[in-house]
């Protein structure tokens, strides 16, 4: 097996009243077991939730949006657990209410 550089992208999305916008990024990593990939990405889930709930809620009103109006959510390229990073990311970032809204809970 040859050994390298892989690209990894990181996508974060976020909803705005039924538009999609995709914020997005690309680093390079080394190959690594699916057990450090993981750790990766919760580490990464981690610190996207910090800095979505430090977003003060001026940003928000000031653009004529409402917190809970937008859904929040991240994924890796990876292709390794690209389904897990979603439904993790949409509980970590979201409101209850915001689920409510978007129909994800009932």
């Amino acid at each position: 097996m040859r050994s390298g550089l892989l690209p990894l992208m990181i996508f974060m999305v976020v909803i705005l009243h039924g538009i999609t916008v995709m914020i997005s990024t690309s680093i390079t990593t080394g190959r690594t077991d699916l057990n450090r990939k993981w750790e990766f990405a919760e580490t990464l889930l981690a610190v996207l939730e910090k800095t979505v709930k430090q977003l003060p809620d001026e940003i928000f009103q000031e653009n004529g949006f409402k917190r809970n109006g937008i859904l929040f959510f991240a994924a890796m390229s990876g292709g390794d657990y690209i389904e897990e990073m979603l439904d993790k990311s949409v509980k970590m970032f979201n409101s209850v209410e915001t689920l409510e809204a978007y129909g994800m809970i009932r």
